[in-house]
Parts: structure tokens; C-alpha cells; sequence
């Protein structure tokens, strides 16, 4: 559970796992010209730890926390069920989905 399955640039959106180191996220992102801007200040955390806890670091009153920056989740209950919260499509206009 630490792969990065997508980074989409035209959506500015990335799918990954919730193993995915942050410091692993920062560096694809910034490979494609793009920024992930919560920084903990521990790098070698987990994605999923920083959303569980909505970490966001120092760039935190400047860009925002964790939460600002997820769109969606797939979450798997103690009962094996699952969720799908939220997903890739933003919509840009009020009223239209």
C-alpha cells in the first residue's frame, strides 16, 4: 500500500496509497513541475497518517492543511465494507455535477 497510482496533471489530482511516504509524494509532484504543499515536518510519515490526523506543518497558514487537499477517499470498515467518499471530479460550476 505505498504506490503512487497517478498523478494527473490536467486535474492537478494524485492517486495513491496510504502507505505513500510524503517525502515520495513531494518529489513525484515536483518532478511534473507541481507542489503537494502540507509539509509535517516528518517527511518519512505516511499519507494516510497525515490524513488521519490532518497534519499540516509549517506551510499550514500559507496553503492550507491535509484536509484541504483531499478529494477523495476509499475506506474499508472492520466489517470489510467499503466506501468510496468523494473523487476525482471537481465540479466548476454550482448546480452542474
Amino acid at each position: 500500500m505505498t504506490r503512487i497510482l497517478e498523478i494527473d496533471e490536467d486535474n492537478l489530482m494524485a492517486i495513491v496509497e496510504p502507505g505513500v511516504l510524503i517525502m515520495d509524494l513531494h518529489k513525484a509532484t515536483e518532478e511534473k513541475g507541481l507542489l503537494y504543499p502540507p509539509d509535517p515536518g516528518q517527511e518519512s510519515g505516511s499519507l494516510g497518517g497525515n490524513i488521519s490526523t490532518n497534519a499540516g506543518g509549517v506551510k499550514g497558514m500559507k496553503y492550507g492543511v491535509t484536509r484541504d487537499f483531499v478529494q477523495g477517499l476509499e475506506v474499508v470498515l472492520s466489517s470489510g465494507e467499503v466506501l468510496n467518499l468523494g473523487g476525482k471530479h471537481v465540479r466548476t460550476q454550482p448546480g452542474t455535477s
